[in-house]
């Protein structure tokens, strides 16, 4: 797959992300009190979500379901070693 094309989909996670974490913060949940436990929800929840991220991806990039999936994988664990980075 083409690097480009995975970094794209790392700027749909992070865009993902960011609303995921504004919409906690402006409800006042416990779990954006620490980055630990927010890189935690945030990842389980891109697992949860998968399907849904994964036809945005679609959408936006213009993909196949097969290569969108592909690319949400790799990208997702992209930012799980980056999140990974940030605990420590």
């Amino acid at each position: 797959m083409n690097d480009s094309l995975i970094k794209e989909v790392e700027l749909i996670l992070e865009e993902m992300r960011v609303n995921m974490i504004q919409s906690a913060k402006s409800k006042n949940l416990e779990w954006v009190k620490s980055e630990k436990n927010i890189n935690g929800v945030v990842m389980a929840n891109f697992s949860i979500y998968g399907i849904h991220i994964i036809a945005e991806i679609t959408k936006r990039l213009g993909l196949s379901q097969d290569e969108a999936e592909i690319l949400f994988e790799k990208a997702k664990a992209n930012l799980y070693d980056k999140y990974n980075e940030l605990k420590y």
